[in-house]
């Protein structure tokens, strides 16, 4: 009788750590596997990071954005397009100078 009891807390035992060591070693693949994703995800953010840095740094040196010229069609010229600028300072110079180049 006293060695059943024996043999069955030596049994019991070794299952016991059995299970703890099976337990440890799921945990440990578990956290393997968030460092694992951890480490791809911080590698993904610098790439990302270094990307845009270099889309910044070759995208423009101007820290004001270029404005765009107004157009308008060219009176008396059909399908030209001239900056509206050009014919605003002096619309008489406009079509005097049209007249003379015809």
């Amino acid at each position: 009788m006293m060695w059943t009891i024996i043999v069955d807390r030596v049994i019991s035992t070794t299952v016991a750590t059995t299970n703890v060591s099976s337990k440890l070693e799921t945990e440990e693949k578990d956290e393997g596997i968030s460092a694992t994703a951890l480490a791809v995800g911080a590698a993904v953010g610098v790439a990302a990071l270094a990307a845009w840095g270099i889309v910044k740094w070759l995208g423009s040196s101007d820290p004001q954005p270029e404005q765009k010229i107004k157009m308008m069609k060219a009176p008396g010229r059909d399908g030209y397009m001239i900056p509206r600028s050009y014919f605003e300072e002096s619309p008489e110079t406009y079509f005097r100078n049209l007249r003379h180049k015809n």
